[in-house]
């Protein structure tokens, strides 16, 4: 192996573990699915673990069905990423998650296609906590009606002027 070899080896696995540290740093779990291989995972962040339950390392090679225990939830997960692959449109929602301590989180998860040479697609995921977010807006909703429900009873019409305009 030549010295120009050993140096680009070497520039490589120093960038392989940068974005490595760089992930494990962000709130947020990141996987990567084969599109061309049954949907199995390539890729799954070490916040998977604490979301989950499944230790990162141990759901690579594996399908949805193969790590979630509910069908319902892996079925699911598959039709949505099928759904991704016919429609090409990055795809999002919210849902509800037990984590294996029973803590019932909030994830607002985004999937979208990486398209690949001569290959079907990867579908890569992003999956962010907005559970302290959820509560925040439900508690603002119940002051709001509470507010409304005492104007109301009160007699009393808000109103707003905008004196700017």
């Amino acid at each position: 192996m030549s010295t120009t070899d050993k140096n680009l080896e070497q520039e490589y696995k120093d960038l392989s573990h940068l974005l490595s540290e760089i992930i494990k740093a962000l709130p947020l779990h990141l996987f990567v699915k084969d599109a061309a291989d049954d949907f199995k995972y390539l890729y799954s962040s070490p916040l998977m673990k604490q979301v989950y339950g499944c230790q990162s390392d141990k759901v690579i090679g594996k399908t949805d069905f193969e790590i979630f225990s509910d069908l319902r939830i892996a079925q699911e997960y598959r039709d949505m990423d099928e759904k991704l692959l016919q429609t090409g449109k990055p795809y999002k929602f919210i849902e509800p998650v037990a984590d294996p301590n029973g803590l019932l989180r909030i994830m607002d998860t985004s999937k979208m296609l990486v398209p690949r040479k001569n290959k079907p697609p990867y579908i890569i995921g992003m999956a962010w906590e907005v559970t302290k977010l959820k509560q925040t807006e439900e508690q603002l909703q119940g002051f709001h009606k509470r507010l409304a429900l005492a104007c109301q009873a009160g007699h009393i019409y808000p109103w707003e002027w905008d004196f700017i305009k």
